[in-house]
């Protein structure tokens, strides 16, 4: 017995797959992200285009429908407190608006290399690199801690003055 198959067939159907499986992702916005396309260090812009039709699509849905939804959640809420302690009434005109925050994946590489460069370069000061860096939880506190090495590093370049020299020895 034999199949009756046109020629090219099978190419056919792979690259009717491959077009199928690339419309549903463009009719999502959903990104195509494999390993095997992924590899190294991505710059951070390259990773923000990567995911921009589902950072803009997730927008979308926060301003609408689940925006909504937590905003009558939370009248809801400001509502029932209100009939619970009634001394909070006056704050149920409070105007309170949800909002979100898109996290994407971060080149942390890149990210430190450019606040180091901008500290080197005298743009940034090292205090506010601190903060950005966000390495500890009482940024004050480790820049405060820098400032002391630096200046105990200083004292140690610093020449010995109240040493003798070598020719007072000779002297003697």
């Amino acid at each position: 017995m034999r199949y009756v198959e046109s020629k090219g067939g099978q190419q056919s159907a792979s690259d009717e797959r491959k077009n199928i499986r690339t419309d549903i992702f463009i009719e999502t916005a959903t990104p195509d992200l494999k390993f095997e396309d992924i590899s190294g260090d991505l710059p951070g812009v390259t990773i923000e285009i990567m995911l921009l039709p589902a950072t803009n699509k997730a927008r979308r849905k926060h301003k609408g429908s689940i925006g909504m939804f937590h905003q009558r959640n939370l009248n809801f809420l400001k509502s029932a407190m209100a009939v619970i302690n009634t001394e909070v009434k006056p704050s149920v005109g409070l105007v309170m608006k949800p909002e979100f925050k898109i996290e994407l994946p971060r080149n942390l590489k890149e990210e430190y290399a450019n606040i180091v460069s901008l500290v080197g370069a005298g743009l940034m000061s090292k205090e506010t690199a601190v903060k950005q860096l966000a390495f500890t939880a009482n940024p004050e506190e480790e820049y405060e801690r820098i400032n002391a090495e630096a200046t105990e590093a200083a004292k140690l370049l610093q020449p010995v003055t109240s040493a003798p020299r070598p020719s007072e020895y000779l002297e003697k």
